[in-house]
């Protein structure tokens, strides 16, 4: 992604979250930003929800309660309806610490 963008994770202790980014560009027609949950056994991505930015690149996506474990997430530009595997480069990437996974 741009070397402005960047995006934070925000989870509670009962297991929901919210991912916010900002600085990333439109997408094209068609396409969606998709977050991808990666999984503690360092297995394949794990598809999460696509979601959009604004005018100004910002958005956010909610993250379920019951989303289970993970050591980490990314983000990819997808389909607006989603793929079962990244088919873009990540953009976005960020480990967790240790809090879902």
């Amino acid at each position: 992604g741009p070397a402005n963008a960047h995006g934070a994770l925000y989870l509670t202790a009962g297991g929901s979250g919210v991912l916010n980014v900002v600085n990333l560009p439109q997408p094209e027609s068609g396409m969606a930003y998709q977050l991808w949950f990666l999984p503690p056994d360092e297995g394949e991505p794990i598809p999460g929800s696509t979601f959009g930015v604004d005018e100004r690149g910002t958005g956010f996506l909610l993250i379920a309660a019951d989303t289970g474990g993970f050591r980490g997430v990314s983000v990819s530009l997808e389909p607006d309806a989603g793929s079962t595997a990244p088919t873009s480069p990540m953009l976005l990437s960020g480990a967790g610490s240790g809090a879902r996974g």
